[in-house]
Order: C-alpha cells, then sequence, then structure tokens
C-alpha cells in the first residue's frame, strides 16, 4: 500500500464555494423542503375535493416528502460546524446520519464527512463516507479530487483487483476535472479564492492521475500529470514532489530527477528521508548520464 503522508493527515482543505454539485444538491433540497411547506398550506381550506385536491399535485406528479422541523434543525446545526474542525464536523455528522438516516441531506453530509475523515487520517471511513456520497451524488466535484488522490495512493499493483482500481482512480480523476474546468465563479466570490480553491483540487486530480500513469508504466505521462500537480498546489506537496522524482528516474530523466527530489529533500520536512535516498541515486545516475 503506498503511503498517504502529506495531503492524507492533516491536510485542511480551503473552502470551496464555488457552485459544485454539493451546492446544487442543497439548493434542490432546499426547495423541495419549500415546496413541501407550500403544499401542506395549500391543502388548508379546500375541503374534500378527491386526492388530488388534497394534494394539490397533478396527475403524474410526486408529492414533495412533508418537511421535518426538527432535521431541518440538525441539519443546519451540522452545516454550521467549523469545517477547520475536523473531530466536530465528523461528530456532528455522524450524529446527524444516525438519527437520519435516508434524509434528504445525506449526500452533503457524506460529502463533508469524506474531507473530514481525510484530515484525520481515518481513511476506511474516508473511502466509505465518499463511495456513498458519490453514489447520492455522482458529480461531487468536492469529493471526486480526494477520491482520486487517495485511491491512487492506496493501490496495490500486486493485488488481483488492481487494474479495477485503475480504472476507478482514472474515472474519478477525469469526470473531476472536466467539472472544475467547466466551474463558473460565483459573482460574490472573489477571483483569487475561486482560483486557489479550483486549483487545489485539480492538483489532487493529476497527482491521482500520475500514480495511475506511474503504475501502467507509463512514465512519460506521470511526469506529465506530477508536473500539472505540483504547479497547481499552492504548497508543494512534498509527496507528489517525490513521486515526481521517481517518475523522472524510471523515464530515466534524471537531471529533472535530481531537480524534484531536491525540492521534497529539504531539512526538516516530512518526507525528507525517502526524498535524499532516491536523490542519491539520481545524482549518481546523472553523472554518469551523456551530456546532450
Amino acid at each position: 500500500m503506498k503511503s498517504m503522508t502529506g495531503k492524507m493527515v492533516g491536510l485542511v482543505l480551503a473552502a470551496f464555494v464555488m457552485i459544485s454539485a454539493s451546492a446544487r444538491v442543497e439548493a434542490s433540497v432546499q426547495q423541495q423542503g419549500q415546496q413541501g411547506q407550500q403544499g401542506q398550506q395549500g391543502q388548508q381550506g379546500q375541503g374534500q375535493q378527491g386526492q388530488q385536491g388534497q394534494t394539490g399535485q397533478q396527475p403524474g406528479q410526486t408529492a414533495a416528502p412533508p418537511v421535518d422541523p426538527a432535521e431541518e434543525a440538525a441539519y443546519k446545526t451540522f452545516h454550521e460546524s467549523n469545517s477547520n474542525d475536523a473531530k466536530d464536523v465528523v461528530s456532528k455528522g455522524e450524529a446527524f446520519l444516525t438519527k437520519y438516516p435516508s434524509s434528504r441531506y445525506d449526500g452533503l453530509v457524506y460529502s463533508r464527512l469524506t474531507t473530514a475523515y481525510m484530515q484525520l487520517g481515518m481513511e476506511d471511513k474516508m473511502f466509505a463516507a465518499g463511495q456513498k456520497a458519490l453514489e447520492l451524488v455522482p458529480d461531487n466535484v468536492d469529493v471526486l479530487p480526494v477520491m482520486a488522490m487517495t485511491t491512487s495512493r492506496r493501490i496495490n499493483t500486486g493485488e488481483i483487483d488492481a487494474d479495477q482500481k485503475l480504472r476507478m482512480t482514472e474515472t474519478y480523476a477525469r469526470q473531476g476535472i472536466q467539472l472544475l474546468n467547466a466551474a463558473q465563479k460565483p459573482a460574490d466570490m472573489p477571483e483569487a479564492d475561486f482560483d486557489k480553491a479550483r486549483d487545489e483540487k485539480l492538483a489532487m486530480c493529476h497527482s491521482g492521475l500520475g500514480l495511475v500513469d506511474y503504475d501502467r508504466q507509463k512514465y512519460t505521462e506521470a511526469t506529465q500529470e506530477f508536473e500539472e500537480a505540483v504547479k497547481l498546489e499552492g504548497e508543494p506537496d512534498p509527496v507528489d514532489q517525490y513521486l515526481l522524482g521517481n517518475s523522472f528516474m524510471a523515464a530515466k530523466q534524471y537531471g529533472q530527477a535530481v531537480t524534484a527530489l531536491e525540492a521534497c529533500a529539504k531539512p526538516g520536512g516530512q518526507m525528507e528521508g525517502p526524498c535524499k535516498k532516491v536523490l542519491e541515486n539520481a545524482k549518481k545516475a546523472a553523472a554518469t548520464q551523456p551530456k546532450p
């Protein structure tokens, strides 16, 4: 199993408030709640006019589910939890799902739990929540990048289902990239904030694709994906720098490998040891490589 050091432990994502799949879902469920309330009000004073008159629905339409004030209040409490406090998000999110396992808000709750579990290094729960979130909202632009990056770092190429996981990771990443590139900046959001949030998520998608290419021994393509990931990251992820260096080594581009590995071998860095080890080999290989 590949290490998930770096983004996997202690990562605090920037607030991503662009109009995403999860935001659209929230708007949708709120609209359903309003319709449900309007439908209930419309029934009062109509008298007995048949089933259609009682519900106010037209033939072929499904009535909006009734609004539960307690459920709405519980979701509001969860929604207002501090995104920078992963433990608080997990505590309130798990409590909500326990009490309302079939809520219209479940997709949104699982989405935030995925990121919170990642921040806490709770891998198994993160993958379970991410998969559930994507079952409910397949175009969830907040979850796809997380699943692309983390799944790629958990694949063991010696396992029988490795190829299936590689294809799944590639799907997560490419779908995420497509959605993120098509996202529109909200009018009330500063452009710099929008770009930063989008680029951080794009970087996760490219990192996932880089490992997919590496595991498929497509080393040139892997270097291109990791270079894009590092470029997009506000603060380069040393794990991606390490993987970039290894990809250059596999592609026999030793000079570029030295540059990438020196960037992550800085004293005190979390990847200092692994990067220095590969860096020594890269320098030796670069010294023996014929000059162009």
